[in-house]
């Protein structure tokens, strides 16, 4: 049996497209990087920057001659939270892609978490998991029991956040040194992730299972240390600091680091995010004692592909 359709994650740091032509075959994944200055100031998105960006990967649906009809696009981050979503959706049904949907960050981290399960279906049994989902603009926390969610959490800052953060520059005279810039940033980091603090008594009274990260950022780590099954604090420190010491060695200043990344170049881009995301993650390792955690390898999109996969 074919199936035939393309799903579109609308995410903080860019669009992932996931093409699925035979049941067979793996899906066709390829990601299309936004400009940091898509989200304006007052919580907008820049419809010629979006609309520029729509068109290509528009282009690379037509490439895999996937029928419009058989898209899904999924708004997330920013797009689920923008002033302007509404116009954004206007613009996608120009194009003649009429399913669009908008999930909270709680159907995101289930259905990335679904997939998660179904992944380790029949290898190992957990009865109690606490799951955090680290995206670009918001981090989730799950705690599930016997495969359902039990309480969940979540804050409105995430990776796409933190790099903003780093590499704000306040005016064009103004020289910010990358020392600066990172203890700014750590500092805005700790207070977002401390919001998760209201939770930290439920925690302590009913978790005494393994702990989950789900998530572009903990995928990157998982892939430094592919021989791990679980990752330790001590592996995510050392990592950390090793990245941070490739930043301050090879980039002059913040102007510096936000030009190449803005120019897009693939090292600069995937260097600041495993960076960022990595304090991010370690911020809350720290703040939930966590030791050492699994990494979830599954994504939101193989969540909503095995949905439609089921109704086909």
């Amino acid at each position: 049996m074919i199936y035939e359709f393309a799903l579109l994650e609308l995410g903080s740091f860019g669009t992932n497209v996931y093409i699925r032509k035979d049941i067979t075959a793996k899906p066709t994944r390829q990601s299309f990087l936004n400009e940091l200055d898509l989200l304006d100031d007052e919580g907008s998105i820049q419809i010629n920057i979006f609309n520029k960006r729509f068109y290509q990967i528009k282009g690379y649906l037509e490439l895999y001659e996937v029928p419009f009809e058989e898209v899904f696009v999924i708004a997330t981050g920013i797009y689920r939270d923008a002033n302007n979503r509404d116009a954004i959706i206007n613009s996608i049904e120009a194009h003649g892609i009429n399913q669009i949907f908008v999930i909270d960050e709680y159907q995101e981290l289930e259905l990335s978490f679904k997939s998660f399960l179904k992944g380790i279906k029949n290898k190992r049994s957990y009865d109690v998991l606490q799951c955090f989902d680290i995206g670009g603009g918001s981090i989730e926390y799950g705690h599930y029991r016997d495969d359902n969610l039990y309480y969940k959490d979540g804050v409105s800052y995430g990776v796409f956040y933190g790099v903003k953060t780093l590499l704000f520059i306040p005016s064009e005279k103004h020289q910010v040194q990358l020392e600066d810039a990172f203890k700014r940033m750590e500092l805005i980091i700790a207070h977002e992730i401390g919001k998760f603090s209201r939770y930290l008594e439920f925690a302590n009274e009913n978790f005494f299972g393994k702990s989950i990260i789900a998530g572009s950022t903990a995928k990157t780590i998982k892939a430094y240390y592919s021989k791990n099954d679980y990752i330790s604090k001590e592996d995510l420190d050392a990592y950390i600091k090793k990245q941070k010491s490739k930043i301050l060695s090879n980039y002059q200043n913040i102007r510096h680091l936000k030009r190449l990344f803005d120019k897009n170049q693939n090292n600069t881009v995937r260097l600041i995010k495993a960076t960022v995301g990595g304090l991010i993650l370690k911020a809350l390792l720290e703040l939930f004692d966590i030791s050492n955690f699994e990494v979830n390898p599954y994504s939101l999109l193989d969540g909503v592909a095995d949905d439609i996969e089921d109704s086909k």
